[in-house]
């Protein structure tokens, strides 16, 4: 008898021992919330108010026990919009909070360690970019050029990335896709459409900053954008292949070289300098050139006024250039904005300048609704002076090769990052023979997107 009493108390004091074990051990977080918790009907209070919604897919599922995870969930979803609730509401958030605070740690911690890796992701990579719907049309246009007569239309669609190497190191990348189709009377069209058409990759580049242990010099190297001038219309050259050496503050210097030989760069043979090009196009293109080397400047003599010139020369393609532009940009008064450029070919004696200049009132910005800007330019630009299109859209289907003209534009920010743009020319002439210029006057309308 003994015996058995002393085996029945050890057995009590096993259960009771276990019984207090799992009583101190935490809970599992996938365990489940009995049924009569509490908890449920503090949830389907809240569900009711509004606060919350249950489970992510928008349903409270009553007909099933919850994990105390999935409870946590829910209560986390809930302290996100207590300032929404009642006093009543927010003492049952709080409630809560509290018995299912373990649970909320563990997913804090969750959270947290996905919101790091994200943000180590945005500190390496960054992407942005734009789409234009444009529409553009020339009231001159040559026979050759027939099928413009009608107009064009087109989507420009640009897509940029960034992404940085370590603290010294980044690389920046643009690709550019342009569709192109005529309309209007299918007679007219006389040049295949679409021709314009190109899916490229036309900025591919590396920058290193402190190079060689320098702090004031930056290398950047591959497939670049190379502007000149400072009013937007002497070139921005997409495509360029080469290298360049950057240093200074106040006083900025670039030293470059590069193959401009290259189709994406909006960068054309000039018809002026090639014999063998049809007589009808001698006021289109640009000087045609393979291999440069430049050096360029900008001096910000105050917050409003910043001056630029650049040198450059040619080291091989048909036609021969020594390029040398001084530009100017300066607040003239609050919202008026003056830009100004002029080039000269010392190869040339005679038809061998470019001058650009542009008036801005105020201005629109993509990040402010409401915002908007008007441009007056005005240019007179010999083709042996002229390196590309240019302007501050290198998508632009108007020349500044060959051309005087008139221009007008107004830009307005509709919404967020949407913005409508509208430009017409006057008085588009050749400046070497005084004749209306090959495409006339020209209208372009665009709405643009950007993200």
């Amino acid at each position: 008898m003994k015996k058995i009493v002393c085996l029945l108390t050890l057995v009590t004091l096993l259960v009771i021992t276990s019984m207090g074990a799992l009583a101190a051990a935490p809970q599992s977080a996938y365990s489940d919330v009995p049924a009569k918790h509490w908890a449920y009907d503090a949830i389907a209070k809240l569900s009711k108010d509004g606060i919350v919604n249950g489970y992510g897919d928008g349903t409270f599922r009553g007909d099933r026990t919850m994990t105390r995870y999935e409870m946590a969930q829910i209560v986390a979803n809930a302290m996100t919009k207590e300032d929404k609730a009642n006093a009543e509401d927010k003492a049952l958030i709080n409630k809560l909070a509290a018995e299912f605070n373990t649970e909320l740690a563990k997913l804090d911690a969750k959270v947290s360690k996905i919101d790091d890796r994200v943000k180590s992701l945005e500190d390496k990579f960054s992407f942005s970019g734009s789409d234009t719907i444009r529409w553009v049309k020339w009231d001159n246009a040559a026979p050759a050029v027939g099928w413009y007569k009608n107009g064009v239309t087109q989507n420009n669609f640009m897509l940029m990335a960034a992404a940085k190497v370590n603290q010294d190191i980044s690389a920046n990348f643009k690709w550019y896709i342009l569709r192109q189709n005529s309309f209007g009377n299918p007679a007219q069209n006389t040049t295949t459409p679409n021709s314009n058409e190109g899916n490229n990759l036309v900025q591919g580049e590396v920058s290193i900053r402190n190079f060689l242990g320098a702090d004031w010099a930056t290398v950047t190297a591959g497939r670049m954008v190379q502007p000149f001038g400072t009013s937007g219309f002497i070139a921005n050259l997409q495509g360029v292949d080469g290298v360049k050496l950057g240093f200074g503050n106040q006083l900025k210097v670039e030293i470059g070289a590069a193959d401009f030989n290259n189709s994406l760069s909006n960068y054309q043979k000039s018809y002026l300098d090639v014999p063998t090009a049809p007589a009808a196009n001698a006021d289109y293109g640009a000087l045609y050139f393979k291999d440069a080397a430049w050096v360029k400047a900008s001096w910000k003599l105050d917050q409003a006024t910043t001056v630029e010139g650049f040198g450059l020369k040619n080291t091989s393609g048909p036609a021969v250039a020594r390029l040398y532009g001084l530009g100017l940009s300066t607040m003239i008064m609050p919202n008026l904005l003056l830009r100004a450029d002029y080039v000269r070919n010392t190869e040339f004696d005679q038809d061998n300048t470019n001058v650009q200049y542009r008036l801005t009132y105020r201005g629109a910005a993509m990040n402010q609704p409401g915002s908007w800007g008007m441009h007056l330019d005005h240019g007179k630009a010999y083709a042996r002076a002229s390196l590309g299109w240019g302007d501050y859209e290198p998508t632009a289907l108007y020349p500044k090769a060959g051309v005087q003209s008139w221009d007008v534009s107004f830009e307005d920010t509709l919404a967020k990052n949407v913005m409508f743009k509208v430009a017409r020319t006057f008085d588009s002439t050749n400046p070497v023979t005084g004749a209306k210029a090959l495409y006339g006057e020209w209208v372009r309308a665009q709405v643009e997107f950007a993200f």
